[in-house]
């Protein structure tokens, strides 16, 4: 695997637990930070997701290349399941209200 391919996992999965702890603090009653659930850390997975491809080019062996390549599916299939999660948050806090 090539040297950076795990930093961008880092980040994404950093980024699922900032994600995770939003959530959870909006389900206790805590409320949370809507800009950051709704629109910071959905444009982190875009940005870590576009940061892995453009990597990715860098790549001088087509294997490696691949391999980096895959590895962005994870922060996209993220940002998409991240999409989802905000419009649940908010879907629930309109009815709520």
């Amino acid at each position: 695997m090539p040297r950076h391919t795990r930093t961008f996992l880092l980040i994404t999965l950093a980024l699922v637990l900032v994600e995770a702890m939003l959530v959870v603090q909006e389900a206790t009653g805590g409320g949370s930070s809507h800009l950051l659930l709704y629109a910071l850390v959905p444009l982190g997975f875009v940005a870590t997701g576009i940061g892995t491809l453009v990597y990715a080019e860098r790549q001088e062996e087509p294997k490696e290349r691949d391999t980096v390549r895959g590895s962005s599916v994870l922060p996209f299939g993220c940002f998409v399941l991240s999409g989802a999660i905000a419009l649940w948050v908010a879907m629930l806090d309109y009815v709520n209200r």
